[in-house]
Formats: C-alpha cells, sequence, structure tokens
C-alpha cells in the first residue's frame, strides 16, 4: 500500500501555475449544422439544402450556412452510458453486471434569434420537411413566405424517410490565441504561418435531426435577447482530435485536400482553424475559394478547374501550390490548350522551382525554431543563474542572522555573570 509523506502533498503556486494556467474555458466553441446552399456537403441531403434554399434561409445578402454557426449561444456535449444486464447465482453470492448496448443521450442547442427570424425558421422547416404537410394532391415544397395556403382541416402529414432528413452536426472546441495578432490584416496565402499549433476537439453527432423546439416566451417585464432552443437526437457520435495548419507545405497539401474531399461529400465539416476553410488552390498566384470540378485531359490526367461544371469557354486550372499557379494553362471544352512538349516542361520547370522554394522554407523555418530553442536555452540557463545567485545570498542573510544572534547570546551571559559577581 502506497503512503503519502505532507512533502508530496505541500505544493508551491510557482509549482501549479503551469497547471492551472492552462485550463479549458466554456466560451470557445463552434456549433456546425453543415447544411448549407454552395456546396452538398454530405451525400442524401442535396434535397433538404435546396429546400431551405427556396424557403429563403440561405440568402447570400441576409444569412448563409455560416450564419447559424455563428449564432448558436449555448451548447452542451452530451453523455453516454451503457445499458447493464445483470446474472445472479451463476456464483454463490455475486451478482455480476455487464453492459450490453451504449446509450446517446439528446443534446440540446441554443441559439438567438436573428431580426428576420431566420434562426427559428429554419428549424420550423426542418421539421416540416421531415414530416411535409399535404393538400390533396399539393404538398407543401419550401417558399419564402411558408406555408400559405395549407390551413385546411383537412391536410395531412407523411413522413419522409430517414436519409432525407438526417445530417451531421459537429461541435468544435477550441481555445482563445490561436492566432497572432489576430486585429492585423492577414494575407489569405500566409494565414497559416500566423496560426499557433493548438489541440481542437470535434464531436461529430452522425444522423443528427431536430427532434423538439423548446417554447420561445415572450414578456413585457423587461427586454433581452430572443432565443430558440433546439433538441436533436442521433444515432452516435465521435470523437476527434486535431491541430490547424501546419507550417510545412506537405502539410497545407493534406488540409487542402482534405477540404477538396469534403466538398465532394467524402468526409464531413472542416474545422482546420476554426474559421474560413483553406482555399480549394492557386489560380495566378492567387489563392481560390470557389466552386470547382474534375476534368481529365487528353492523356488521362485528372485536374480540378474553375467553375462548378465544364463548358465550352476558357476557365483556369487549380494548382495546389501558388507557385506553379503562376502562368497556368487554361481550357476550353474537351481539349486542352497550354499543354504541348513546352507546356509540359514549363509545368516541369515550375514544380522544380516549387520544390527549391519548399525546401528552403523548410531551412528557414528550421533554423527559426533552431534560434527559439536556443533563445529558450539561454533564459533557461539566465533563469538558472539568478536563482542559484537567490540561494546564495538567502544563506548569506541566514548565517549573518544566526551570528548575530550567537553575539547576542554571548553579551547577555557574561554581563548576567558580571553582576553577580559584584
Amino acid at each position: 500500500m502506497a503512503t503519502y509523506s505532507p512533502e508530496i502533498l505541500y505544493r508551491k503556486i510557482n509549482d501549479v501555475q503551469e497547471t492551472f494556467g492552462g485550463l479549458s474555458q466554456t466560451s470557445q466553441f463552434m456549433v456546425t449544422l453543415n447544411l448549407g446552399r454552395s456546396t452538398i456537403r454530405q451525400s442524401g441531403i442535396g434535397p433538404l439544402n435546396r429546400y431551405l434554399t427556396r424557403c429563403g434561409l440561405f440568402d447570400q445578402a441576409k444569412s448563409t450556412e455560416e450564419t447559424y454557426d455563428f449564432l448558436c449561444s449555448d451548447a452542451s456535449l452530451p453523455g453516454s452510458s451503457f445499458d447493464m444486464a445483470e446474472e445472479s447465482g451463476s456464483r454463490q453470492g455475486i451478482i455480476e453486471r455487464f453492459p450490453m448496448r451504449r446509450i446517446f443521450a439528446d443534446f440540446d442547442l441554443t441559439f438567438y434569434v436573428d431580426k428576420e427570424y431566420n434562426t427559428i425558421r429554419i428549424f420550423e422547416e426542418w421539421l416540416n420537411w421531415i414530416d411535409p404537410l399535404s393538400r390533396g394532391s399539393n404538398t407543401y415544397d419550401g417558399d419564402e413566405d411558408g406555408a400559405v395556403g395549407f390551413d385546411e382541416s383537412n391536410s395531412f402529414f407523411r413522413m419522409r424517410y430517414p436519409n432525407e432528413y438526417k445530417t451531421k452536426i459537429s461541435i468544435v472546441k477550441f481555445e482563445r490565441g490561436f492566432l497572432k495578432n489576430p486585429n492585423e490584416v492577414i494575407e489569405p496565402d500566409k494565414l497559416a504561418k500566423r496560426l499557433v499549433v493548438q489541440p481542437i476537439l470535434v464531436y461529430d453527432f452522425i444522423d443528427a435531426f431536430p427532434m423538439n423546439i423548446a417554447a420561445i416566451p415572450f414578456s413585457y417585464d423587461g427586454s433581452s435577447i430572443t432565443k430558440v432552443t433546439v433538441n436533436f437526437n442521433y444515432a452516435r457520435y465521435t470523437v476527434r482530435k486535431q491541430n490547424p495548419l501546419k507550417k510545412t507545405q506537405s502539410d497545407s497539401e493534406k488540409q487542402v485536400q482534405r477540404y477538396r474531399d469534403e466538398n465532394l461529400g467524402i468526409r464531413g465539416v472542416s474545422v482546420n482553424n476554426a474559421g474560413a476553410p483553406p482555399p480549394v488552390g492557386f489560380v495566378n498566384g492567387q489563392p481560390y475559394y470557389g466552386p470547382f470540378h474534375k476534368h481529365m485531359r487528353d492523356d488521362g490526367s485528372v485536374v480540378l478547374m474553375v467553375g462548378a461544371e465544364h463548358i465550352n469557354a476558357q476557365h483556369a486550372i487549380i494548382y495546389s501550390t501558388a507557385a506553379a499557379s503562376v502562368g497556368g494553362a487554361t481550357i476550353t471544352g474537351g481539349t486542352s490548350s497550354g499543354y504541348s512538349s513546352s507546356g509540359q516542361q514549363q509545368s516541369s520547370n515550375q514544380q522544380q522551382e516549387s520544390s527549391g522554394e519548399q525546401q528552403q522554407q523548410e531551412q528557414q523555418e528550421q533554423q527559426q525554431e533552431d534560434n527559439n530553442q536556443q533563445e529558450d536555452n539561454n533564459q533557461q540557463q539566465e533563469n538558472n543563474n539568478q536563482q542559484e545567485q537567490q540561494q546564495q545570498n538567502n544563506q548569506q542573510q541566514n548565517n549573518n542572522q544566526q551570528q548575530n544572534n550567537n553575539q547576542q547570546q554571548n553579551q547577555g551571559g557574561g554581563g548576567g555573570g558580571y553582576g553577580g559577581g559584584y
């Protein structure tokens, strides 16, 4: 059995300052409903996105898919438990318990209501999509004015299939200070260098859908911001931990590829930097964030191009690096231009230049890390010297104090003997 001494239980402020200084704050989070107009991020919910767009809930001038993410004021990470079974009597006097299945509790999200009331309508229309209202052969299919003309008493409901209304909702937990000097204007291509690497925790709720919209109270007693609370059900959740954009070029390319996969419906929502998504690629040296499509060239290779569809007009190719996109070629219709032997040589030269720039950047970053490490070592050495000097001064003061005490004791004892002899 382990024993504990008072020295183990005693801690100074300096010993625990680092531990308690790195605690998580509850006010740093983001919620993603994974619904949007510009891209269909998951397969199967395209009709739901188009329905909500017809309802006027993704008007780019008033509210976008990101608007609802930032309007979430309260969120809770649900717990989970096991449904237990008991076995009695197999061993005398023993009751055994073991889990049978895992139970996932529902979770609530609270949103601020905007002045257009779109925050309320997006969940009301989501419920209408799950259980649409029909009037004879006419079914409500979304409108900016809502369900107008469906107030007859003989209207009825008919449920949709679950894969048409279930989506994935993500709650992203991060901490402040992930961006150096956030008030300064930052170029998009320099954003990755300003990010401070920190852990990011992501809860992904699979096959989630709104189950209940809580009552919204109104009162003349005093004005406050209107909020709506929605209860969600889901099949299960997964927890993953990741970091923002890395400094190396290879990691940046991985983040770009992940963003492409997510927009093609291969993966879930991107939370690489808990803010603006990374660019799809680069066109003429500038980052590109717009729609894109895949195109197979005459030589069989596949490239990413500007635009949602391939049209019979010149449009640029999207490159993975800014250096390779300078002077990039274009493609018209089903033919390629700028990809002759000279064009291939130019592409090869651009790739070599990009590789050289990458190596030079890595060397500079390694040199900077070495300098930072040297500064940390020098600072640590200076701190150690100061602590040693302080200990010596304290020891010297203790010795002087002890010597003074001894002298006072000697003087006091001598005076007493003299007085007695007199």
